[in-house]
């Protein structure tokens, strides 16, 4: 093996994870280079016989060897929290220094990844004093902010690794990440992830994204790709080259592809799975596939709806705002009105008004629309008083004025009080109407008799 690249590979699995990890082991034998040896471990603690010997079959590939390493999970049943997505099984991850003394250095890689490409230049990064070499979490801590909690400045993604599994075991590690678990575990959210965080205290070498592309989680979040590389530091021209570029795509969604047609990278993990010894599993194989392409237009459908909800809360803040707006105002005016100095000023705010209006329309003007006011208030008063109206048109015949005074009021004012039209029958009161009645028959016979 003088001639080969050896690099050993750990993946920890259980039995419902079993298919998803041997598709991510399909992609990293389909896209190694011919020189590299990978020799995989896949820890476990419930696989039953076929499962282990499909995953044996791996080993019939060149360059290819695998051993399944058995762990006994009542160690790590305890520290499992319903409600959350991480399983006692990732737990071993703990123990991996312990499982596997063989190896002083080695790549962890989750189940729900896949690989593009050989992982030779991985593997031979230098390790150093560093614990480990992962991938910063852009979503935990941007819009999580995990990271705070731990406490870290930033925070790794723990579903790729290459673990410096010699200093793990010169350090002890492993007995503290399980007694932080213990003690600190019920706080935590990401479970191994915050723990492996915040004992590694961020003695990370902090790799290029293309090895943990988390492609999901940018999308879903609406990152732009500068401000992707802004936290990263590359220089990606659009999250397709990203994609294009990736040496393991990390399967973050919570819809995973073997469980929604519509989820991300659907369409090349079935490739993969048709290509594992699970392939003969139809239940899967009929399972309809989507594009990549068809995955965009769903997430670009769903940022659409987020943010034309995001424009109608804020519409809705901004209407509830004016009604307060209004509210205050309408308080403020209120208070202004019932105020003694509101009352004490009125004279002179009414003097003011009279001396704007009579430079606008002159005294003559102003002169005119007092008398107006002056004779409609009179009219209106003697209307809703009959008798006092009779007498004083009465007395206006009697002094001779009252046929001058109607006729300058038709010429000067409005008409609407005084009728400009002669009363008609239908217009009487039944009493007078009789009243006419008789009279007019008493003159018609009068004429009668005179003739």
């Amino acid at each position: 093996m003088k001639n080969f690249n050896i690099i050993p590979i750990v993946f920890i699995t259980d039995y419902n994870f079993s298919i998803p990890t041997a598709v991510a082991i399909s992609s990293l034998i389909a896209n190694k280079k011919k020189e590299t040896f990978y020799k995989i471990s896949i820890i476990s603690a419930d696989l039953n016989k076929d499962i282990e010997d499909k995953l044996y079959s791996f080993s019939e590939n060149e360059n290819i060897t695998v051993n399944i390493v058995r762990v006994n999970e009542d160690k790590y049943q305890m520290f499992h929290r319903k409600g959350h997505h991480v399983s006692s099984t990732a737990l071993y991850k703990f123990e991996i220094p312990n499982l596997l003394p063989e190896y002083d250095k080695i790549i962890y890689l989750d189940g729900d990844i896949l690989v593009k490409n050989d992982l030779s230049e991985l593997y031979n990064l230098e390790l150093n004093n560093y614990y480990v070499g992962a991938v910063r979490d852009m979503t935990a801590e941007v819009s999580y902010k995990i990271h705070a909690k731990i406490p870290v400045d930033e925070y790794l993604n723990a579903g790729v690794m290459i673990l410096n599994l010699k200093k793990i075991r010169e350090d002890n590690l492993t007995d503290r990440a399980i007694e932080t678990l213990y003690e600190r575990g019920h706080d935590y959210v990401c479970g191994d992830q915050d723990v492996f965080n915040f004992v590694f205290k961020e003695n990370v070498l902090w790799l290029n994204p293309e090895y943990n592309a988390m492609i999901y989680n940018l999308v879903l979040e609406n990152y732009t790709i500068e401000r992707i590389n802004q936290f990263y530091d590359t220089n990606y021209i659009s999250i397709e080259q990203l994609i294009k570029n990736a040496s393991i795509i990390h399967l973050t969604n919570r819809k995973k592809p073997w469980h929604n047609k519509f989820t991300f990278m659907n369409k090349e993990w079935f490739e993969y799975f048709r290509k594992s010894p699970f392939k003969d599993l139809t239940e899967l194989d009929n399972f309809e596939t989507q594009t990549w392409e068809a995955e965009i237009q769903c997430q670009r459908r769903e940022q659409e709806l987020v943010l034309k909800n995001k424009e109608l809360n804020d519409l809705s803040n901004r209407i509830l705002d004016l009604k307060d707006n209004i509210v205050e105002k309408e308080i403020l005016l209120h208070s202004i009105y019932v105020s003694r100095s509101w009352r004490i000023t009125a004279p002179l705010r009414w003097l003011g008004t009279q001396i704007t209006l009579l430079r606008q329309h002159g005294f003559t003007g102003r002169l005119k629309a007092v008398i107006k006011k002056i004779v409609r208030f009179l009219i209106i008063f003697l209307d809703s008083r009959q008798k006092l109206r009779l007498y004083c048109v009465v007395l206006l015949r009697r002094t001779g004025t009252y046929n001058y005074l109607r006729s300058f009021y038709y010429r000067h004012f409005n008409q609407q009080h005084l009728p400009n039209q002669p009363l008609t029958v239908d217009k009487l009161t039944p009493r007078a109407r009789q009243i006419y009645n008789d009279l007019k028959a008493a003159i018609q016979k009068n004429k009668k008799d005179n003739l």
